[in-house]
């Protein structure tokens, strides 16, 4: 297990340390015989031990009014290959955690209109890289019901959506990062 995390008198710090402390402490749990054992013998199943890894990266990024921290997590749980996720919070200088609603002035078309603009910013992604295509899982990575669960950091002119394979990506695309300026959506 490696991980990296603030520390320090920093907004949203507590909350991101407690994250990674639930991610190792879950992982742990998995290694534990005895726990294994007990699981086995409450739920009568086979339970098989692997080894199991645990990398976590710490990033921020900062506009006039927003602070972001992310956390690049990759995990071998057992597989032929790990999985790499984004974990992201984000507050205003207030301390508040902030949600997206929080950051858009219409919030009743914001899920829609976020879905159309990372649509438009995937073209864009994928003109400007022409060996990719993710036109297969562009409908079901935007759909408007899951762009709350996007990963999410604030800059100083918009904000940048973290897609992966959890995301729906396909494996081998690694972390794609599309950005939406403010103005697109200040209106």
């Amino acid at each position: 297990i490696n991980s990296e995390y603030p520390i320090g008198d920093v907004v949203g710090v507590l909350e991101v340390e407690k994250f990674v402390r639930t991610k190792v402490d879950k992982l742990l749990c998995v290694n534990d015989e005895e726990k294994l054992t007990e699981i086995q013998a409450k739920k009568k199943v086979d339970v098989s031990t692997y080894e199991c890894s645990l990398d976590i990266k710490y990033s921020y990024t900062h506009s006039k009014k927003l602070l972001s921290h992310k956390l690049s997590v990759y995990g071998m749980y057992g597989g032929v290959h790990g999985i790499y996720t984004a974990d992201t919070f984000t507050y205003d200088t207030n301390g508040n955690q902030l949600t997206l609603a929080d950051l858009v002035i219409n919030k009743e078309t914001y899920k829609k209109d976020f879905s159309s603009l990372l649509k438009t910013g995937f073209k864009k992604y994928q003109d400007e890289n022409k060996d990719t295509n993710f036109d297969s899982v562009l409908d079901e990575i935007t759909v408007e019901g899951t762009i709350d669960t996007v990963p999410y950091m604030a800059t100083n002119d918009g904000l940048v959506f973290l897609f992966s394979e959890i995301n729906g990506l396909p494996f081998g695309a690694g972390e794609v990062e599309i950005k939406i300026l403010f103005m697109k959506f200040s209106s």
